[in-house]
Order: C-alpha cells, then sequence, then structure tokens
C-alpha cells in the first residue's frame, strides 16, 4: 500500500489510498494491541505504549533518513520493502 503513494499522481488516488490504508490499519492495529494485551497481563497499557513507541520511532528514524537522503518516494518505497519482508 506503501508503494502506491508513491506512485499516485492524482488526488483521487492519493484519497483512495488513504481510505484502503485506514481500513487495513484498524484491523492491524486492533490485532497488536490484542495480542501484546494477552502477552503482558499486569501491564497491558505500559506494554502497548512501549510497542507503540519503540515501532514509531524506529519507522520514523527509517522514512526521515530516506526522506533527507533524497526527496522523493524513497521512503514509502522503504516502508512497502519492510512491510512485505524483503531483505
Amino acid at each position: 500500500m506503501s508503494l502506491g503513494f508513491a506512485f499516485a499522481t492524482t488526488q483521487w488516488q492519493v484519497i483512495a489510498l488513504f481510505v484502503i490504508y485506514g481500513v487495513f490499519y484498524a484491523i492491524d492495529e486492533a490485532q497488536s494491541k490484542a495480542f501484546i494485551a494477552d502477552i503482558e497481563l499486569d501491564r497491558r497499557a505500559s506494554a502497548i505504549g512501549v510497542y507503540n513507541f519503540v515501532t514509531g520511532m524506529i519507522h520514523s528514524l527509517i522514512a526521515g533518513f530516506c526522506w533527507s537522503w533524497r526527496v522523493s518516494p524513497r521512503p514509502f518505497c522503504c516502508c512497502a520493502h519492510r512491510t512485505w519482508g524483503w531483505p
């Protein structure tokens, strides 16, 4: 999906991708929080907060590095690369 943002050229394409991404994010986020809550029984909120902090920082640093390296669709391509699990 991130790869779609890299190549979207019109406004309707960006809007459609945001709608699709919103539905995906709603499903994925709920599953992640439920999984973390099942693992950590005593401090669920802290565990979810730490998970969101760590993943957010890692992704923000990667996107910021890619954006400052070349102002291009590179951050979106990098995100798509990591999402698909390619080495």
